[in-house]
């Protein structure tokens, strides 16, 4: 027609005209669409309106985008709320809530389009991955005087809430959509009894009551799809009977169940451990015709595998039987629980080639394959196969876990292995990922018996020990020209932050006793929230304050949220300016935080730093507390002295390493507590709490026994 200059033949009906537009947003362009659409000047907006849904239906986010600007910029064409609600449909299908509203914003404001019940339908549905924002659009939604909402609000709007993680809140809406008089159909019934199977625990009873209610109103029919959630709200209460017993209500109805009732039921059984069970309903399902799926073979897998005499061999037959005979390609999962089961055997060899013939097919490992191999490996022993599976975990996409990282830690540490240890924790900390304080504190129990036992005076000694609070490597002997030397603590535990601060100390005291630098530097630490108590004050402040006085050491203490001016801490020009990128600041940097916020700062004067480390060495060693010390060694000599409690026999130990987290936590004197019970009986004689100043005399006089130095040693008090 376009050849031959003239419009389309009168015959050429609507439906053909659709079609048309159709086959311009399937296979032609925006300009193609447009040229078509002139053929018809009668319907010229409507068949663009036409291939504007076609877009929405394809998910084609740019190419509607394309033809709402096209269409604005038509002289005789302007898009009405037709088009407005295929863009928003358009938007939501690649999730691009922001752009669904400012669509919304543009139709009210420069194309002077009222919105309407059907544009507000479809923008909840666009926003509806996002609740809050979903929340927003229907409060805007009741404003207008003239929209009521309806069905098709509600349940948009109670799935939001669902798969937003707030089910009570979509089980609350029922109650204001019965109060506007908006009558309940099949969805929204399903929806709620989902609500109910989402609920942490589960509403069965509420789930059944809505059930019920369903079934009495006329005009609404049960369909597999609310008998299927009904059986999800009993088998997430661990009611598996009752789900069972639904399923029979479902077929004496006439329903027939479909795939997703017997995965549910299935997967329910494996949970419960009823193989055989699981092996029936599969049995059930091929007599009446129901096509299994890789989440059926999958149990199927699970229970064979704990039926037969080799779980291996049974898992490793039903796979085949799913290639061979079903035709169904295994999925990610299916190779991860094969894997998992092979490590549940201790069989770390055809773990492996599970996992190299899953990716032999070109299907990319998930964390719980990856998990369960390293598990395998760990658990025979072998870190050097665990490492390099490792490396292939870190380089993916994936995010390592927590628990991961504490499981290989472990094994470093049981094989006692520092560098891989050490490798791990900074990956760890690089990924936001906080070790519990028992894995740090083992960690450092190995590192102080491998290093400080063994090499004395070195310089590794410290460098190994600060390597556990930094990302990065240190440039120890340079002059920055700050002066100011700084320690970041954000995002410490208590312990690393003790542990970090007497590291850095320790190599102040190496520099200055090699003469490779002399202490001209105030040394700052920040310390930022901690771990806060009720009362506003950081834990880890505390503690690193109690260390310093402690120590002896003369400190200045900022206010709060006090910020670090750039000119005191003057970085080089080639050196990072922002603390969450881990800047070596000074000449000492430990940054673990993600925080560019200072919320105090804690400042150790040069004057300070320059007598503790000119004290000389005590030439007369204080008697040993109560319970025998655990001495570090300095920068002063390689081997310890030794003292009458025995020092140099726990040098080394395992059981009497500096760990930190004791201090605080020793047992007082026999004078101590002699006065506490003292103080104790008077005090309940006159019906009132200990306090004030004696309790106070009294904490300071027993934690003094816990921490003190002794020339260039710490010396730590333990419980045992």
């Amino acid at each position: 027609a376009r050849h031959n200059g003239a419009n389309l033949p009168k015959r050429f009906r609507w439906s053909d005209q659709q079609q048309l537009m159709r086959l311009c947003a399937r296979c032609g362009s925006v300009e193609q669409g447009l040229v078509a659409a002139a053929m018809l000047p009668k319907f010229e907006l409507a068949a663009l309106n036409e291939m504007m849904n076609e877009y929405a239906s394809l998910g084609s986010f740019t190419s509607a985008i394309s033809l709402l600007s096209a269409m604005e910029q038509h002289p005789t064409i302007k898009p009405d709320e037709y088009t407005c609600t295929a863009v928003i449909k358009a938007c939501g299908s690649r999730g691009k809530t922001q752009s669904a509203v400012k669509i919304m914003k543009k139709m009210i404001v420069k194309l002077d389009i009222s919105p309407n019940l059907r544009i507000y339908n479809a923008l909840l549905n666009a926003v509806s991955t996002d609740l809050q924002l979903a929340l927003q659009v229907f409060v805007d939604m009741e404003k207008e005087e003239l929209l009521q909402p309806d069905p098709v609000t509600f349940n948009t709007l109670m799935k939001a809430c669902v798969e937003g993680g707030e089910p009570e809140r979509a089980l609350r809406m029922r109650t204001h959509m019965r109060a506007l008089g908006v009558p309940m159909d099949e969805i929204t019934y399903g929806t709620l009894i989902n609500a109910c199977a989402k609920c942490n625990p589960a509403k069965v009873e509420e789930a059944f009551d809505l059930f019920e209610e369903m079934q009495s109103e006329p005009g609404l029919e049960t369909s597999v799809i609310i008998w299927c959630t009904l059986m999800l709200a009993c088998c997430r209460a661990e009611q598996v009977e009752r789900a069972f017993t639904v399923k029979q209500l479902m077929l004496d109805s006439g329903c027939e169940p479909n795939t997703h009732v017997y995965n549910l039921l299935m997967n329910a059984c494996t949970s419960t451990s009823q193989w055989e069970r699981t092996l029936k309903l599969h049995s059930e399902m091929v007599e009446r015709g129901v096509e299994p799926d890789v989440l059926t073979w999958n149990s199927l897998m699970q229970a064979r595998s704990n039926l037969a005499d080799d779980p291996i061999e049974g898992a490793v037959a039903c796979l085949v039987e799913s290639i061979t005979q079903a035709g169904m390609s295994p999925s990610v999962q299916t190779w991860g629980q094969l894997i998992d089961i092979c490590a549940e055997q201790g069989d770390t060899a055809r773990a492996s080639l599970a996992f190299e013939q899953m990716t032999a097919t070109g299907i990319q490992p998930d964390l719980t394959a990856y998990s369960s191999l390293l598990k395998a490996h760990t658990a025979s022993g072998n870190l050097d196969s665990a490492m390099a599976l490792y490396h292939s975990l870190h380089s993916s996409d994936l995010q390592t876990t927590g628990p991961l990282y504490g499981m290989l830690i472990n094994e470093c540490l049981e094989q006692r292995d520092v560098p891989k240890a050490l490798e791990l924790y900074n990956d760890m900390r690089a990924a936001g990922l906080a070790p519990s304080n028992r894995l740090f504190r083992q960690l450092l129990e190995m590192m102080v018996d491998r290093d400080f036992t063994k090499m004395g005076d070195s310089d590794d000694n410290a460098m190994a020990y600060m390597s556990l609070f930094s990302r990065q490597s240190y440039d120890l002997g340079s002059d920055h020209a700050g002066g100011k030397s700084c320690i970041d603590l954000h995002g410490m535990s208590t312990v690393e932050a003790r542990a970090a601060v007497l590291c850095v100390l320790k190599t102040i005291q190496q520099l200055h006793k090699s003469g490779a630098r002399p202490q001209n530097q105030d040394l700052v630490i920040i310390t930022g929230a901690g771990r806060s108590r009720q009362d506003g004050k950081s834990h880890v402040r505390d503690a690193v304050i109690k260390l310093l006085e402690q120590l002896q050491l003369d400190i200045q203490i900022s206010t709060p949220n006090m910020a670090i001016e750039e000119s005191e801490l003057s970085l080089d020009n080639t050196q990072e300016t922002s603390l969450q990128e881990h800047a070596i600041v000074g000449d000492y940097m430990i940054a673990t935080g993600d925080s560019t916020t200072n919320e105090g700062r804690i400042i150790v004067t040069k004057e300070s730093l320059s007598r503790w480390l000119s004290a000389k060495k005590s030439t007369s060693k204080p008697a040993a507390p109560v319970d025998a010390p655990a001495v570090l060694p300095s920068a002063t000599t390689n081997e310890p002295e030794t003292s009458e409690a025995g020092a140099k026999e726990v040098i080394g130990s395992k059981k009497s390493v500096a760990n930190l987290e004791t201090v605080g936590k020793s047992k007082p004197s026999e004078k101590i507590k002699q006065k506490k019970q003292k103080k104790q009986k008077k005090a309940k004689k006159q019906k009132e709490p200990v306090k004030d100043k004696d309790d106070v005399e009294l904490a300071e006089e027993e934690e003094n026994l816990l921490f003190r130095q002794e020339g260039d040693y710490f010396v730590y008090t333990f419980e045992n």
